[in-house]
């Protein structure tokens, strides 16, 4: 069965590019190499039938049930996988070197054990992360404890069943598991409490930038201490912008998607964020302002609706790609992250324009924001034309990291331009803002 369900897997994999298939194929592998192992591991044991040495070792250990509980738990840990040491346990009581007796202590050590590792795994992450693994633990070492007192009960049972050294070894690993789930599923409430009590939930740091928190009702009927505070919530969605834009490049530098997690709930902040802004100050244009007021008003407003113009492109495009991305394993080239690199730092330049921008109304901050649109451009195309011409076929770069990246550019485009458009009005107010980008006499040549 090994190589069939190798080979079965193999031609899975390699058939398709999607994320589902290539998983199945990924199973299938898993089967037959560990089938393979199994046959490899009896081979390689056998020669020890006849190692006196290892024949005592073994005897001492089945002596002492603890020990052998504390020896499976141990190579249980140090093996990362239950499976490969009960797989062991299993050729060793085929080829006659340990008995049923000495395999019981083994194998409830081998199943505590299990949980070691996922515990020492998230010994660093924060404490939701740790409380998972510690249940399991906790639940497999206390059926184990349990159930160690009644090894003699359980190697009589054995026995009496009908079974081959082998398939009473797997059965014992199955039959463990079961009966943890059978006894603390019930009792789920109670482990979940005395979880928490053991490792009890860290004080979460206050965001900052959780909510506006400066739109002051009181400040309206000032218009412009008003405007001052729906400025300053501006600039703070500028930071959350900026917050979501890096976690987005996390995830595609480090392939991780729990990392895009965190883009919706940034997501839906700037939602709320600009809602709450629009709100605030149409309550205060539904009052007496000056023209300058008015013209302010809109210029936040429209300052506003860009930045979460800008992170819905995030959410709804750069991210589904780097999702893509990852499941599908696309891999970019040096030079293709190179240059999204650059790419990257010119829309942050361009979010650090912003509140120069906003907050003091500069018409050179306001133009050196307009203005990137412009160099990202000339970015842009460079890019385009350097991985996409004779160089980039010369490079050998596959066709999906291409037309990812081409994607992935175009998205950045997107962003970079709806933040750098909120600075129109402060330019075009200060007559700054051409009417067209069109040559105006070139123009009239190609239509005369």
């Amino acid at each position: 069965m090994a190589p069939l369900f190798l080979f079965a897997g193999y031609l899975t994999f390699g058939a398709s590019s999607e994320f589902r298939p290539r998983n199945a194929g990924r199973i299938m592998m898993g089967l037959g190499l560990m089938l393979l192992a199994l046959k490899v591991i009896v081979s390689a044991t056998a020669p020890l039938r006849e190692a006196t040495l290892f024949h005592d070792v073994l005897g001492a250990i089945a002596n002492e049930p603890v020990l052998g509980l504390l020896v499976g738990a141990v190579l249980a840990w140090f093996c990362h996988s239950t499976l490969a040491v009960i797989l062991l346990i299993a050729s060793l009581l085929t080829n006659g070197s340990l008995e049923v007796a000495g395999a019981v202590p083994l194998i409830l050590g081998v199943n505590f054990g299990g949980g070691l590792p996922a515990v020492s795994a998230t010994l660093d992450q924060p404490s939701v992360a740790r409380k998972l693994p510690a249940a399991n633990l906790l639940c497999r070492g206390l059926l184990a404890i349990a159930l160690l007192p009644l090894a003699r009960h359980i190697i009589d049972l054995a026995a009496r069943l009908p079974m081959d050294p082998l398939h009473v070894a797997v059965g014992l690993h199955a039959a463990f598991n079961l009966a943890v789930a059978a006894v603390f599923l019930p009792i789920s409430p109670v482990v979940v409490r005395l979880v928490d009590r053991l490792i009890p939930n860290a004080q979460a740091a206050d965001d900052p930038l959780a909510s506006p928190r400066y739109l002051d009702s009181v400040s309206l009927a000032t218009p412009a201490i008003a405007l001052s505070n729906a400025t300053m919530e501006t600039v703070r969605m500028s930071e959350l912008l900026e917050r979501m834009f890096l976690t987005s490049l996390t995830a595609l530098s480090s392939n991780r998607l729990e990392a895009l997690k965190e883009v919706n709930a940034i997501d839906l902040k700037l939602g709320t964020y600009m809602g709450s802004v629009h709100a605030y100050l149409g309550r205060l244009a539904q009052g007496e302002l000056s023209g300058g007021d008015s013209r302010r008003a809109f210029e936040i407003m429209l300052f506003a609706s860009n930045l979460e113009h800008a992170g819905d492109v995030i959410k709804l495009n750069l991210a589904d790609r780097i999702r893509a991305k990852i499941k599908q394993d696309i891999q970019l080239a040096p030079s293709q992250r190179q240059a999204l690199d650059v790419l990257c730092e010119e829309i942050a330049t361009s979010l650090r324009l912003v509140p120069a921008a906003l907050s003091s109304r500069d018409i050179g901050a306001a133009a050196r924001l307009a203005s990137q649109k412009d160099r990202f451009r000339v970015l842009e195309e460079r890019a385009i034309n350097e991985h996409l011409g004779r160089e980039g076929m010369e490079k050998g770069v596959n066709l999906r990291s291409n037309a990812l990246f081409i994607d992935v550019i175009g998205d950045l485009h997107r962003i970079n331009s709806h933040i750098a458009a909120a600075a129109y009005p402060l330019i075009q107010a200060a007559g700054l803002l051409n009417t067209t980008r069109l040559r105006t006499s070139a123009l009239s040549e190609r239509l005369a």
